[in-house]
Parts: C-alpha cells; structure tokens; sequence
C-alpha cells in the first residue's frame, strides 16, 4: 500500500511535464493568397460569363444561398448561372477574411448593373455578401456555401 501511494504521486507528476498536444493546422499566409485569388477570380468570370470557371470555383458538394430562391446545389450552379440576365458592370471588393486551419470565411460587398428580362433600362443593385471556403484534399481551397443580399428594399407589389 505504502509503495502505491509513492508511485501515484510520481505518475500524476509524470503526466503534468509531458508536452502540450500539436497546435491544429494553421491559416498560412499561402492559404490566405490561395482563398483571395478564388474571392478575386469570381468577378472577372461573371464579366466573361464563364459558368464553368465560377463553378469550379465551388466544392462538390457546395450549395449557394441566393435571396428570395431556394438553395442551389453544385449539379444545377450552372443552369442556374446561366439565366443570370446581362451584366454590364459588376464588382464585388471582399471586406474582411478571416481562417483557421482548413476553413475561411470572407464578406464584401457588391455593385452591378444589369438589364433584367424584358426590360430595356439596366438596374443597379448593390449589398453584402459571405463566403466559406474549405481547404481540399488535394490543398486548394474551394467555396462551399455563398450567399448575398441587396442593401435595396425589396420591389413594390
């Protein structure tokens, strides 16, 4: 008995002095350059009206919020995408970024000009958007979910 009661204090000791666990991955300053160029990338491909090159943006499994809609899922980005009316200016500036490990988050705003169906006069709209990227397998980083909102109020019925 007098034997366990030394070697319980020394095992309690023992433990204490063992090293911290490893930090979790980190956000490197090559993450936070690899999320901006997919953030900066996505303006220049709606002006171009690239729907392939916005949706490989996107993870597989990625689903965008647009207002007033439902969910658009990965398979149907691109239909979607493609009934965006004509753009005639478009920027979308990111506000703030922000990751750890293997997940980042961003928010900006954005600016267009578009002409909607059946109308001749171009809309402006401008509001707030988010993004959250996951780091993939293969080490680059893709959009899983986006959404946005109008700063507008909504139209009169």
């Amino acid at each position: 008995m007098r034997s366990s009661r030394c070697i319980l204090p020394l095992l309690v000791a023992l433990a204490a002095c063992q090293p911290p666990a490893p930090p979790g991955p980190t956000f490197t300053p090559a993450d936070e350059v690899a999320v901006r160029q997919n953030l900066d990338d996505y303006t220049p491909l709606t002006m171009a009206k690239n729907w392939d090159g916005i949706v490989a943006l996107y993870s597989s499994d990625a689903v965008r919020l647009a207002p007033n809609e439902p969910a658009v899922q990965h398979d149907a980005m691109k239909a979607w995408l493609e009934k965006y009316p004509p753009i005639s200016a478009f920027e979308a500036p990111t506000d703030h970024l922000d990751g750890s490990g293997s997940l980042a988050v961003a928010t900006g705003h954005y600016a267009l000009t578009a002409t909607l169906p059946g109308q001749t006069t171009p809309m402006s709209d401008k509001g707030k958007w988010f993004v959250i990227l996951k780091k993939q397998a293969d080490g680059s980083w893709k959009r899983t979910t986006d959404g946005w909102n109008s700063d507008n109020p909504p139209p009169k019925l």
